[in-house]
């Protein structure tokens, strides 16, 4: 096909495109389904399949030798007869790569000796004769030949205006991931999102209704032969977590997200990704498009706003868990297989403040740059909490003081990042001179926090504000208040009782301070819930709760957990991790009310969840896909 610009004589000397060191072994392209026949003798390549083609791992060893193709002779070239040989190399040295915009567009692989450079007008004429058209058309039939961008390889200039829009494999779960991103599904504001599903799932033929919960559950038959396995639940949630940089405009709230697709990853321009739990909705529906999986009988379960306190799984009828086994996709490490997770509360705790006229200097305090995170699966690491942080930096001041604002964080499960206070002091060198020393103590005992800033500015103001005395005796109250983790499991090595000081708001009325209490024992959480609530009461404030739910306790040996096992082992070649963890999962709950499920928590890379930086895992998705999918086919 490209004959009129490459030389075969040099093609036949170098053979470069057929052999691949280690780290570009993922240029290796994919090969029809029955070239696998002819690797079942040699055991030394290792092959998956998957929609209808095969990838295989070539042999690297200790030395780390560059490996040729499987079916490159020496002597012979390739020996795959023109049927098999993939559409991949009869393009070489073009292909088809992702821009950042998630498009594909042709590209040039930069260290091929036997073609012109990419400025030459003879790849214009060639594409435009025909060639374009066949790989566009190819790809579309086969998007395993869009690759991620490389820096060996150069774009086509004269081909920009060519681009294709094609989802990487599996195309149908990040086409249902496209859509998803750009409805806003932030907790609370569920309703175009659960609308979408209940739509797309009458538009797929299939039975569906969304419950006065804010649920949807969605049913589909068996495939032929499996009417009689026992039935399976999908489970994952509608919300997610909206968490922007301070420089992003986007209002969440009305906006979709802006999509990043990076070679192995795809993230959000400038906020959260939604990946938790926008991957569970999108592997569910491209099950639910199918009519070539297997699959025993299923039932979708989409919650309403677990992040906010698993209120969907709350209010769920147990008549809905009309099943025996349930795969929840809710976790964020692929090949870690949760079986159990601790239970929570959320505690509101509310100190009567009385304000009176201030006036003089007036200090502005803004704690900002701190990493953040998920307060279960990250409060036992040395992140540092930006309400306790300043809450710190305050009762480290000796001069007196007068406190007019404090706010921090946006979610009460998630670690905060930011933090700000107002007040006035007759004293200001001093008392920034103290806030400073505080700085530094905290960025001596905590390195890793090094985006770290401190902000103070000061005006000559009046305005409202607590009495001296009440500022000393407010923020001692606060400082009796635990944060972080509170109790150690010695023998699974992971927190047993930890409280995150999620949101601190002073207004003109009232302090105010939601924390979350997890843990993996139920009367070690009502005993830390209950010590709160005595904090509180004994200053003169109140204390509500909300989201109470129990500990998922782990059962060991279920049929799901034994079939989950053994198809990872055969798909991976190693046995996956079993543990508990200590964030709360919404199985949990379901668990409570349908004792006879076998609940399983499984999914795909997803780093850095609930912040900006969150990303997820393009290849991970597809190698869980495959699992998915063979774990139902087993079940």
């Amino acid at each position: 096909m490209l004959k009129t610009i490459l030389s075969p004589e040099t093609c036949a000397v170098c053979r470069n495109c057929c052999i691949f060191e280690e780290q570009s072994a993922w240029e290796l392209p994919t090969f029809p389904a029955a070239s696998a026949e002819r690797l079942r003798n040699r055991p030394q390549y290792r092959f998956r399949q998957a929609e209808g083609r095969i990838r295989v791992t070539l042999p690297y060893d200790e030395t780390h030798a560059a490996q040729p193709c499987p079916f490159l002779d020496p002597e012979r070239g390739c020996t795959l007869p023109p049927e098999e040989k993939p559409f991949a190399c009869s393009v070489w040295p073009l292909r088809l790569m992702r821009r950042p915009d998630g498009t594909a567009a042709l590209a040039l692989y930069a260290g091929c000796p036997g073609v012109p450079d990419a400025e030459d007008p003879a790849w214009s004429r060639l594409l435009d004769g025909g060639l374009r058209d066949r790989i566009f058309a190819e790809a579309e039939r086969d998007p395993s030949l869009v690759l991620p961008c490389h820096p060996n390889y150069r774009f086509l200039k004269q081909q920009e205006d060519y681009v294709l829009h094609v989802y990487p494999q599996p195309q149908a779960v990040f086409r249902y991931f496209a859509e998803i991103a750009a409805i806003p599904h932030g907790s609370g504001h569920t309703e175009q999102i659960r609308e979408w599903a209940t739509v797309t799932a009458l538009k797929l033929g299939l039975s569906v209704q969304a419950d006065e919960a804010g649920n949807v559950i969605i049913r589909k038959a068996a495939t032929a032969g499996y009417e009689d396995h026992p039935r399976v639940i999908l489970q994952g949630h509608l919300d997610m977590v909206c968490a922007q940089l301070p420089d992003c405009k986007k209002d969440m709230l009305h906006e979709g997200l802006d999509l990043v697709w990076g070679g192995e990853y795809l993230s959000a321009d400038g906020t959260t990704l939604g990946g938790d739990d926008g991957i569970a909705v999108a592997y569910a529906f491209a099950l639910l498009e199918s009519d070539t999986i297997p699959h025993p009988p299923l039932t979708v379960i989409l919650t309403a706003d677990e992040e906010t306190g698993m209120d969907g799984a709350t209010g769920l009828s147990p008549e809905q868990l009309d099943g025996v086994h349930l795969i929840n996709i809710d976790s964020e490490e692929e090949g870690v297989f949760t079986v159990g997770c601790a239970g929570g509360v959320r505690s509101h705790l509310r100190f009567p403040v009385i304000m009176q006229p201030a006036a003089g200097t007036a200090l502005t305090v803004s704690l900002s740059g701190l990493t953040g995170g998920h307060s279960g699966a990250e409060i036992h690491k040395p992140l540092l909490n930006a309400n306790a942080a300043v809450l710190r930096l305050l009762s480290g001041i000796q001069n007196p003081i007068r406190l007019a604002a404090f706010r921090g964080g946006v979610r009460d499960n998630v670690i905060p990042t930011e933090c700000s206070a107002q007040l006035y002091t007759e004293e200001p060198d001093l008392v920034q001179a103290s806030l400073s020393a505080g700085l530094a103590a905290l960025k001596e005992e905590y390195p890793g926090e090094t985006g770290i800033r401190l902000e103070i500015t000061g005006e000559e103001a009046s305005g409202q504000a607590l009495s001296a005395v009440n500022t000393q005796t407010l923020l001692y109250t606060l400082n009796r208040l635990p944060n972080g983790v509170q109790e150690m499991n010695e023998l699974l090595n992971m927190p047993e009782t930890s409280l995150n000081l999620g949101i601190f708001n002073l207004d003109d009325s009232a302090m105010q301070v939601d924390a979350l209490i997890r843990s993996g024992v139920n009367a070690k959480k009502r005993a830390l819930a209950d010590a709160l609530r005595q904090i509180a009461e004994q200053a003169g404030g109140s204390c509500a709760e909300s989201g109470d739910y129990p500990a998922w306790e782990y059962r060991p040996g279920t049929a799901l957990e034994e079939t989950a096992v053994r198809v990872f082992a055969e798909q991976y070649d190693r046995e996956p991790q079993i543990v508990t963890i200590h964030a709360g999962l919404e199985c949990g709950i379901l668990s409570d009310k349908a004792p006879q499920l076998a609940c399983i928590s499984i999914g795909p890379d997803i780093l850095d969840i609930h912040t900006p930086r969150e990303r997820l895992s393009i290849p991970s998705v597809q190698r869980t896909w495959e699992f998915l999918c063979a774990l139902l086919a087993a079940l």
